[in-house]
């Protein structure tokens, strides 16, 4: 729960131009974050012999892609409503906006400010696959040899993403599967910290995991002398299997266990603080809503300041009809405002919708 919250934090911050730098500079967000909630889904997934798979592919579209279409729609009527009213309108017409958008959420690439909800779309897709792919192998199934199949994968899907210049709408497809490939082994890695790992780290003393965390550093630090240029251990793009500089294939793989495991030990070593903390369990029990509404909320900062620049007093350069992820910077500290608008406007609209669905039950 802790390494979630961390983990939706840090998925704001990135979008909000890194405003809190957890270990960016050393560990960038993008070179491992994603992976992340995959394994966290892994250690949490529990497919066995007796898993109904109807039953689970139900709830699973329940809990992801019913949030997912819903919030892909709200956001492309409100996306279309603030290019109306705040910017002027949109290059394309109305109908080539919204079928443009629709096929994006079909495809699993919703655009602009409903864009981070791609994951959402592959997280439910990665899920079935592993689920039906263990289900109908429970029997036979090895972790290690599958481990070693879903490697092999991720490594063809990046090999895949940096050679094969395809283009044009049929690459948007095309994404969706390659993502599956590259995510699929962490769901894996989840299940196996679960059931083979997860004793032995929190057995360490709270030297050995500060031990084990600079060990992980200095590793990551040699990681960066080998590649032409430090920022290569980082991934540019998932949602579209696009922007791995690295020369090597293994870098976006070695990148992603390097990451999870140096904050998986950080958790382990911190984590007794807030294991119990409110605020972290609810940020963690609701990522969902952060993940879906956070841009939305960069464009709310940007309404009141698009208000005080007409109204009030001109704000120096600020321009808020150039994009959806349109960020004033009078000073590079003013992102925290960004990033305070994306983690608390979301997780306020959840307080709120609580408060109404619960006050609605009390009436029925």
């Amino acid at each position: 729960m802790v390494l979630s919250a961390i983990g939706i934090i840090m998925v704001v911050d990135a979008h909000s131009w890194t405003s809190l730098n957890l270990f960016a500079s050393h560990i960038p967000y993008n070179s491992f974050f994603m992976p992340m909630f995959v394994f966290i889904s892994g250690y949490f997934n529990k497919v066995d012999p007796d898993t109904d798979l109807r039953t689970y592919i139900f709830k699973k579209f329940r809990n992801l892609m019913v949030p997912y279409i819903t919030f892909s729609l709200l956001l492309l009527v409100l996306e279309q409503l603030i290019n109306l009213l705040l910017r002027g309108g949109s290059e394309r017409s109305l109908y080539e906006e919204v079928l443009f958008n629709l096929f994006g959420i079909i495809i699993g690439t919703p655009s602009s400010i409903a864009s981070p909800l791609w994951f959402v779309h592959s997280l439910f897709l990665v899920q079935i696959i592993y689920a039906v792919i263990k289900k109908l192998l429970y029997k036979r199934w090895n972790s290690i040899v599958m481990m070693i199949i879903f490697c092999i994968l991720n490594l063809f899907s990046v090999f895949f993403a940096k050679t094969v210049d395809i283009g044009g709408a049929f690459y948007f497809i095309l994404s969706a599967p390659l993502k599956c490939m590259f995510f699929i082994l962490f769901i894996e890695l989840g299940v196996i910290y679960r059931e083979k790992i997860e004793s032995k780290l929190h057995s360490l003393t709270a030297g050995g995991n500060l031990i084990l965390i600079i060990l992980l550093m200095i590793a990551n630090v040699f990681r960066m002398m080998i590649l032409p240029e430090a920022n290569n251990i980082a991934f540019v793009s998932l949602e579209y299997m696009s922007g791995f500089p690295s020369p090597f294939v293994a870098t976006p793989l070695i990148s992603s266990i390097i990451g999870i495991l140096l904050w998986l030990t950080i958790v382990d070593a911190i984590g007794n603080a807030f294991y119990d903390n409110r605020i972290i369990n609810y940020i963690s029990e609701n990522t969902l809503w952060v993940m879906s509404l956070h841009v939305l909320f960069f464009n709310v900062l940007n309404s009141i300041l698009l208000f005080i620049n007409k109204f009030i007093v001109p704000l120096h350069d600020f321009s808020y009809s150039e994009a959806s992820w349109y960020r004033w910077e009078p000073i590079p500290q003013f992102s925290i405002l960004y990033f305070a608008f994306g983690l608390t406007g979301p997780l306020l609209v959840k307080m709120l919708f609580d408060k109404v669905t619960s006050f609605s039950a009390l009436r029925k």
